[in-house]
C-alpha cells in the first residue's frame, strides 16, 4: 500500500531510491524525490507507480537510511539553532501542499519568500530538500 514517506527502489534503471511526499488518488498524482541526489520532486501518475510496483519493477525499501533518528537533547545547540533556523524559512512553504511540488508554482513561492525574507533561492531549495528527503520532519532536518 502506497503511503507518504515509503521508499521506492527502481530495479529496472539506475537503482534510485526515491521518497514518496505526496499523492493523491483521485487525481492520479504523487510526487517523489530521489534520496540520494541533489533533485527537487518528480510528478508521476499514481497508477504508473502502482503498475510499476506491481510489475515487480519497482519496489518498497524496507530500510531507511536517509533520516536522523536524534533525540532532542543529543542534539548540540548549534544544530538546534540551525534546524530551527531552517524549519522558520520553509513552514510557510511546506503548508502549501500540493503547490509547492510543482516547479512553477514553487519558484514563484520561493522566489516571493526569498525576496520577503532576504534568504537565497539556493538555501531555500536546500532546506526544502532535505526535509522532503528525511521524511518531512523538522527534526530530521538537522545537519548530519
Amino acid at each position: 500500500m502506497i503511503q507518504v514517506n515509503n521508499l521506492i527502489k527502481w530495479l529496472c534503471e539506475d537503482d534510485r531510491i526515491e521518497r514518496i511526499i505526496w499523492f493523491d488518488k483521485e487525481e492520479d498524482i504523487t510526487f517523489l524525490i530521489d534520496v540520494k541526489e541533489n533533485k527537487m520532486p518528480v510528478e508521476y501518475k499514481l497508477s504508473y507507480i502502482e503498475d510499476m510496483l506491481q510489475s515487480e519493477k519497482i519496489a518498497f525499501e524496507s530500510s531507511d537510511k536517509y533520516i536522523n533518528i536524534l533525540k532532542e537533547e543529543e542534539i548540540p545547540t548549534l544544530y538546534i539553532e540551525y534546524r530551527n533556523r531552517a524549519w522558520e524559512i520553509i513552514k510557510s512553504l511546506v503548508e502549501e501542499e500540493p503547490k509547492v511540488y510543482i516547479s512553477k508554482e514553487r519558484r514563484r513561492l520561493i522566489l516571493e519568500l526569498s525576496k520577503n525574507i532576504n534568504i537565497s533561492e539556493s538555501t531555500i531549495n536546500r532546506y526544502l530538500k532535505r526535509y522532503w528527503c528525511r521524511k518531512k520532519k523538522k527534526n530530521n532536518n538537522v545537519q548530519k
